[in-house]
């Protein structure tokens, strides 16, 4: 097996295992993306009225 083809199958166990998390904790993942949405606007917004 090519190293690529490792890195690959890799990336997608994890991309799997990732996207399984998220859809038995899709609520808690949501409101901790909303939070940190929320917290990083005012920043954001700094860093392009810059």
């Amino acid at each position: 097996m090519a190293a690529a083809d490792t890195h690959t199958n890799f990336t997608a166990t994890v991309l799997e295992a990732v996207d399984a998390y998220i859809a038995v904790h899709d609520h808690t993942t949501q409101q901790m993306i909303d939070r940190i949405v929320t917290e990083n606007a005012g920043l954001l917004a700094r860093l392009r009225d810059a």
